[in-house]
């Protein structure tokens, strides 16, 4: 994989990840909520799709970071 799509790739999933994390009450409002990560991700409180989409948006950004780094996984 080129430097350049690598690049590409990790500007791609910083650009969703920060959208994500930015506009999580209206993607929210969008899909509705989640019903098992309400039950699992909930810390005492309500907001666990909150909480999984927050997850979410970071978790694509860091796999664009590793695939820029290490020029993506053995099955890409």
């Amino acid at each position: 994989m080129s430097i350049l799509v690598r690049v590409l790739i990790f500007f791609g999933s910083l650009i969703v990840g920060l959208a994500i994390l930015k506009y999580t009450h209206p993607l929210i409002n969008l899909t509705g909520s989640i019903s098992w990560a309400e039950k699992y991700f909930s810390l005492g409180a309500a907001g666990g799709t909150y909480n999984f989409w927050k997850l979410v948006g970071v978790l694509i950004i860091i796999l664009g970071l590793v695939v820029a780094v290490r020029g993506g996984f053995p099955f890409l």
